[in-house]
């Protein structure tokens, strides 16, 4: 028989693994795709790092915008279960967690009170974000709260996929090409 080689999960691992077993166990799984022409998106996009350079804004930054104008009107999405209580709980703040690869594995920090800002401040959120996420230099209360979710995974050129709920949260956006 092959040899086989054995790594430890621990730490982030560990419990970004549990985690995901947790959601995987608890939360039904259900996906709608919905094809769109993001044709005025990408024109918006250009216009906006046209007038300020500065900011590294890309298309994400601009779907995070759309999706807290969506929860507005979807606040039934901006909720999470308290299995104990038996309880919905609705949020009044939008937390967005944004899915970000790492060499340790999927990481989703958390862009505070989404809700009350620009496309622009949240374009510098997911740089800091990502960044630091990349550089191992997330804080555990970084990456915990989210009251919504959205993984980016189009960049690297996948047409679909169903994205795991981030438990507790209700739901989570896949964006693809």
């Amino acid at each position: 028989a092959a040899a086989a080689r054995r790594t430890p999960v621990t730490g982030v691992r560990a419990r970004i693994a549990d985690h995901l077993s947790t959601a995987w166990r608890e939360i039904p799984a259900a996906s709608c795709q919905v094809t769109c022409d993001a044709t005025d998106l990408l024109a918006v996009r250009a216009a906006l790092a046209q007038a300020h350079p500065d900011v590294p804004l890309t298309p994400l930054a601009l779907v995070l915008r759309c999706v807290v104008v969506a929860l507005r009107d979807f606040a039934q999405l901006n909720a999470s279960f308290d299995a104990d209580a038996r309880e919905l709980v609705h949020h009044d703040a939008v937390h967005l967690g944004m899915a970000a690869q790492t060499d340790r594995g999927l990481l989703v920090p958390v862009i505070r009170d989404a809700h009350e800002r620009s496309v622009l401040d949240l374009a510098d959120q997911i740089t800091q974000l990502a960044t630091a996420a990349r550089a191992n230099k997330l804080t555990p209360s970084q990456m915990v709260g989210g009251t919504f979710s959205v993984s980016n995974y189009g960049a690297f050129g996948v047409d679909g996929g169903t994205p795991l709920v981030n438990h507790p949260e209700p739901a989570i956006l896949g964006v693809v090409r």
